[in-house]
């Protein structure tokens, strides 16, 4: 339940926020090349991580989309929406994910420091062109999808 393990040294990194970033990244994969066993193995997982809470002080945006969220969607997705759990667990990280475009020109920031209390973020100036593109992305299809 990290976001990297290292086999031969049994050593573990948690640079995106330590949700199991690889397993749930992997499940489509899991998914794609057959391995039920594995990927019922890692929806039970999944249900016992909490995306209200992060286990660091700041989230990388960009990165706990594209790697959490995208993974969820991905997988319920080619799982023909066999599992609402992907789907639950995919709304419970959207919901956190979403506060972290209150900014005054709807640019995400890029490290949602979420213990910080604010009404709206500041935004910041060293931003990645992609990661605007993609989180801008995903925040106009939540708009659309609520219309």
């Amino acid at each position: 339940m990290h976001d990297e393990l290292s086999p031969l040294s049994g050593e573990f990194r948690d640079p995106y926020v330590g949700w199991a970033a690889t397993l749930v990244d992997g499940l489509d994969a899991l998914y794609i090349l057959g391995f039920r066993d594995e990927f019922k193995r890692a929806l039970k997982a999944l249900k016992h991580i909490d995306f209200t809470k992060p286990n660091a002080e700041r989230v990388p945006v960009f990165e706990t989309t594209i790697r959490y969220l995208g993974g969820m969607l991905g997988a319920y997705d080619i799982s023909g929406g066999e599992h609402p759990i992907l789907l639950q667990k995919a709304d419970e990280l959207g919901e956190f994910l979403f506060r972290s475009f209150n900014t005054s020109n709807g640019i995400p920031v890029p490290y949602y420091w979420w213990e910080k209390p604010h009404d709206v973020l500041e935004g910041e100036s060293n931003v990645i062109i992609a990661q605007i593109g993609k989180n801008s992305t995903v925040q106009n299809s939540a708009s659309a999808n609520i219309d």
